[in-house]
């Protein structure tokens, strides 16, 4: 039966509607061919309608081995104890092993505690009262009763059957079988006090590995004798079992007095590790562990209290602190650096800007400092970090914008915030002449704006032609259906590439989204400054922060102008709109030649929430570029412009245009669109159906039911029923719905 939660997750069709899919589906099970029933087995087991139970039961006899594996999935997702009965036989009688599999699964959900002798009897070999297909090793090389043992093994755990731990222990030491270690011990765990006392015997196995799984699931029970298993654990001479006991009790109890065993114990990953799984409870032993022969301690101890100064009295660690800041080990003075500014703010300041400006300090320490004067307020901090933008090491730059990126972030204006629109505009590193300049690009050229073109009309078809697929209110819409729509109705065998392969290609062409800085180029210090502070202000929301983003639009260099385009993209998709002149920049830069620039501008103009960004969205609906246009679709949902311009884009020869039209018609509230979606499902053999039955549960489930089942009722479109079965399935699952587009998240 269906559950109350599921039922509240479902998006709820009129009562006749539902029982009309029901029905259909139920018939195609009954009646359809092969790859229809398997399709609609399926649907009716996300559908889980109790009132299919009897239709079900009846398809686990059906002479398809495929629709009867999903028949009993099917009945497991509903539950109904009717379906017991025949799904023993199944088991027993049935000769492929994944209907045997699935009816496990089954009879299990349903708590059949008749099929626990035969679980048994399968967790020890092969049944000899049952039917098997001895004819599949043969063909595979595979025994598939592998498959079933370990399916019966989990069986028997969910009952918590006992007497199955001696076969299971078997099962796992068997060394001609497969490895049972991890599934074996975690179904122990749920057999009893049996169970419980198998898994302990492990922890004297020969195996560190099987004594550290054992512990690791023993841990997490809530039995007698777990603690006094993970206490001899704690024992144990491999130190992975010994910290993998720890981390299961710290879980338990992370205050539990044996954790301090760890903070000391002989091996120093041991003693790391185990410093962020209960040093906080020990602070009396944290000065202690500063002392630690291993740099490694004493990294996470510091770590530690970077995290959670209060711990320790300032006093007492501070001195210690700032003799391994200025020490040998590079990752314990890292982590020393950003402890002190923690626990010291007020005393660690000239030290910290000391280590994060000497060049023949290691990286890691001065990227150290960076971090720790990146928590200090104060203009001189900032005014510190603003002065290591001109370092020559790249790493050190970028961290350190990210950092005053981090300050600026508090209320506008502030000191850091000055300091990333002063390196915007070049203000802060002097410009080399142009001659010396080895990475200037010159900008892109804009391409000519085209003038609005008027719609094609769409042609009129000859009386005695031969309709041509699919027969829809949409082909009348988007006109002749593409060379692509005809090349598969015709099967021409020369098409080697989908179109999940094609979308994949395209992909592949760019870098959606924020750009990925390397480390490794050598870029000069002045233009890296000014292309991450376009970067990074994106993130503000100062009132000088969208113009002087603008202003770079108009730069020369093409490296500021796409992350100032992205930048304002996000500014808009929070702020929701822009002044005249930021606006009348954007415009500027929407036909540039670079497609990565046009692709952010198109997204920022599309959350300007200004009607007048619809006439260069318009433009950007015709452009090569696959993103741009979809891009400019989803700028038309936004504005709340959806109408026919939008439609014509649902027969775009690029899927992701077409899913960005289906979901722009979907997040408009218009239910005239219903049928055009239904269309969309149906079209390019059905490649996006699922997609489009998502979108259309969402605008008007009922309606889109009504017109799939008008297809499944149409002998005539018999080609297409697989597609109209996967839709319903979509619209009346009781699973909650799978994602939501970013038009739907954004409206």
């Amino acid at each position: 039966m269906r559950a109350d939660a599921e039922t509240a997750a479902k998006t709820v069709l009129e009562p006749a509607v539902a029982k009309e899919v029901c029905d259909a589906l139920c018939q195609i099970l009954r009646e359809g061919v092969d790859v229809h029933r398997t399709v609609a087995a399926q649907a009716l087991g996300r559908i889980a309608d109790p009132d299919t139970v009897e239709t079900l039961i009846a398809a686990l006899l059906d002479e398809d081995e495929d629709v009867r594996t999903d028949a009993a999935a099917a009945l497991a997702e509903i539950g109904d104890p009717r379906a017991a009965a025949q799904l023993k036989e199944n088991l027993i009688g049935d000769p492929v092993v994944d209907v045997k599999l699935s009816a496990i699964d089954a009879l299990t959900r349903l708590g059949d505690t008749d099929i626990i002798p035969v679980m048994q009897r399968l967790l020890q070999g092969r049944d000899d009262e049952m039917a098997w297909d001895d004819t599949e090793f043969f063909s595979t090389g595979w025994d598939e009763w592998v498959d079933v043992q370990v399916k019966a093994m989990q069986s028997l755990a969910e009952f918590g059957v006992e007497e199955a731990v001696a076969d299971t222990v078997n099962a796992i030491e068997d060394e001609m079988g497969q490895d049972l270690t991890e599934l074996g011990f975690k179904a122990l765990a749920k057999m009893g006090p049996a169970g419980m006392a198998a898994l302990a015997a492990y922890l004297d196995d020969p195996s560190a590995q099987r004594r550290r799984r054992a512990v690791t699931v023993i841990a997490g029970l809530d039995v007698d004798g777990v603690d006094a298993a993970i206490a001899k654990a704690l024992q144990d001479e491999d130190p992975q079992v010994r910290l993998a006991a720890g981390t299961g009790l710290a879980a338990r109890d992370a205050t539990d007095a044996r954790l301090a065993l760890l903070l000391f114990d002989p091996n120093p990953a041991v003693r790391a590790a185990a410093v962020p799984l209960c040093a906080r409870h020990h602070a009396g032993r944290i000065t202690r562990l500063l002392d630690d022969g291993a740099t490694g301690v004493q990294a996470a101890v510091l770590d530690l209290l970077a995290a959670e100064p209060g711990l320790v009295s300032a006093s007492d660690v501070s001195e210690r602190m700032r003799e391994i800041a200025q020490g040998a080990a590079p990752d314990a003075a890292a982590a020393a650096a950003k402890a002190l500014a923690a626990v010291t703010p007020h005393t660690s300041f000239e030290l910290l800007a000391e280590l994060a400006g000497d060049a023949n300090k290691p990286l890691e320490v001065r990227l150290g400092a960076v971090a720790g004067l990146a928590t200090i307020e104060g203009d001189e901090a900032t005014q510190s970090l603003t002065d290591l933008l001109a370092d020559d090491e790249r790493q050190l730059r970028l961290e350190t914008m990210a950092a005053l990126a981090r300050l600026a972030a508090a209320e506008w204006p502030n000191p850091a915030g000055n300091s990333l629109l002063a390196a915007l505009k070049g203000e802060l590193l002097a410009q080399p002449e142009p001659e010396d300049e080895e990475d200037s690009e010159p900008r892109t050229v804009a391409e000519p704006e085209p003038e609005p073109e008027p719609e094609p009309e769409v042609a009129e078809t000859e009386e005695d032609a031969e309709p041509s697929f699919p027969m829809s209110t949409l082909e009348s819409v988007m006109g002749a259906p593409s060379e692509a729509m005809d090349a598969a109705m015709d099967g021409e065998e020369e098409i080697e590439l989908g179109e999940q392969d094609l979308e994949f290609l395209g992909l592949t062409e760019r870098n959606i989204g924020k750009k990925v800085i390397s480390l490794d180029a050598e870029v000069a210090p002045h233009q890296d400054v000014r292309r991450f502070a376009a970067r990074v202000l994106g993130d503000l929301d100062g009132p000088d922060v969208a113009a002087a983003l603008a202003e770079a639009l108009a730069g020369t260099d093409n490296e500021v102008r796409l992350a100032a385009a992205d930048s304002l993209a996000r500014i808009g998709e929070r702020a929701g709109e822009f002044e005249a002149a930021v606006f009348e920049a954007l415009v500027a830069s929407a036909g540039e030649a670079e497609k990565c620039l046009r692709l952010s501008v198109t997204r920022a103009l599309g959350r300007s929430n200004s009607d007048a960004a619809l006439k260069p969205l318009a433009r950007r609906l015709r452009d090569k570029d696959t993103f741009v246009r979809a891009e400019a679709i989803r700028g038309f949902a936004r504005l709340n412009a959806v109408d026919e311009k939008i439609v014509k884009y649902l027969g775009d020869e690029e899927p992701a245009v077409r899913l960005a039209a289906a979901e722009a018609l979907g997040a408009s509230g218009n239910t005239d669109f219903a049928p055009l979606l239904v269309d969309y499902a149906f079209a390019f053999e059905g490649y996006s159906c699922r997609e489009a039955a998502r979108i259309l549960r969402r605008l008007d489930a009922n309606q889109g039911s009504r017109l799939f089942l008008a297809a499944l009722a149409d002998p005539e479109r018999k080609r297409t029923w697989k597609v109209a079965i996967e839709a319903l399935e979509e619209l009346d699952a009781v699973a909650p719905l799978a994602g939501t587009s970013a038009i739907a998240r954004d409206t």
